[in-house]
C-alpha cells in the first residue's frame, strides 16, 4: 500500500515523524523530487506500507501547489491530511478527532463597503463545475471504510484570515453551516478531488470558539496518537 501523509509544518508532524523513524525503515537516500528542502519530504517502509510524509506549508496555496505537483508524478492508495482545527461547535472537545467530509471557501469572494458576496454569490465558483461533488467540495472516499467509520464527520470552512478574537466570527457557522475552520483544508480537498485521489482530511480540535478554550499541545498529542492507531489498522 502507498500512503501519503500531509502536515502543514514540522511542529505538527514531529510526534508522528519520531514514531515512524523508530519503527519504520527510513529511506535517507530518497531523491527529493517534490520539495526544495530534505526536511520537507520523508519516506518510510512500515510493515507492508510505503509511507511518504510531506510538509506542505501552512496556507491553502502551499497545500494545493505541493499536493498537485506530487500527484502529477505519483499516485497513492490513500492520502491523509492531518492537522488542527478551530471548532465553532461547543459540543466538540479539545483533542477530538474529526473527519472533514465537506469543505468550503470561507473568505473567497467580493467585499464592498456594506456586504460580502461569497465565491458562489460572486460567480467565482459554480456549484456544478469540476471538481465539485454533489454541488460542493464533498469527499466521497470510503477507502478502508471500517477504520474511519466511527470518526465524527464534520463540515469545514477554509479561510485565509483567522481572527480568533472577533465576536462576529460566529456568523460563519450560520452562513456556511459548518462545524470547524482550517487555514488550508480546501487546498487538499480540491487537489485530491481534481485528481480523483482517495483522501481523508483528519483534524483534532485545538481551539473552541464559543468557550475560547485552547490547548494546542494536547491536540497535537491526540492527533499523533490517533494517526498511529489508524496507520496500524490499515497496514
Amino acid at each position: 500500500m502507498k500512503l501519503l501523509i500531509l502536515f502543514s509544518n514540522l511542529h505538527e508532524a514531529k510526534l508522528l515523524l519520531d514514531w515512524l523513524k523508530k519503527g519504520g525503515a527510513f529511506d535517507s537516500e530518497i531523491k527529493y523530487l517534490f520539495q526544495q528542502s530534505p526536511e520537507s519530504h520523508y519516506s518510510f517502509r512500515q510493515a507492508d506500507m510505503d509511507i511518504d510524509l510531506v510538509i506542505t506549508g501552512n496556507t491553502m496555496m502551499d497545500v494545493s501547489f505541493q499536493l498537485g505537483r506530487i500527484l502529477s508524478h505519483k499516485k497513492y492508495h490513500l492520502v491523509l491530511q492531518l492537522g488542527l482545527c478551530t471548532s465553532y461547535d461547543a459540543k466538540l472537545e479539545i483533542g477530538e478527532l474529526v473527519s472533514v467530509i465537506n469543505d468550503k471557501a470561507g473568505d473567497v469572494g467580493i467585499q464592498d463597503e456594506h456586504s460580502f458576496s461569497n465565491a458562489y454569490e460572486s460567480n467565482q465558483y459554480q456549484i456544478d463545475a469540476y471538481p465539485h461533488n454533489r454541488s460542493g467540495f464533498i469527499n466521497l472516499t470510503n477507502a478502508y471504510f471500517n477504520v474511519f467509520l466511527d470518526i465524527r464527520k464534520v463540515a469545514s470552512v477554509t479561510v485565509n484570515h483567522q481572527n480568533r478574537g472577533a465576536a462576529d466570527l460566529m456568523h460563519r457557522k450560520e452562513d456556511f453551516n459548518i462545524h470547524v475552520e482550517t487555514s488550508n483544508g480546501l487546498g487538499c480537498a480540491y487537489a485530491c478531488l481534481f485528481q480523483k485521489q482517495p483522501f481523508y482530511q483528519l483534524r483534532t480540535v485545538d481551539f473552541i470558539l464559543p468557550s475560547k478554550e485552547m490547548d494546542k499541545e494536547r491536540a497535537l498529542a491526540s492527533l499523533s496518537e490517533k494517526a498511529i492507531e489508524l496507520i496500524i489498522k490499515i497496514s
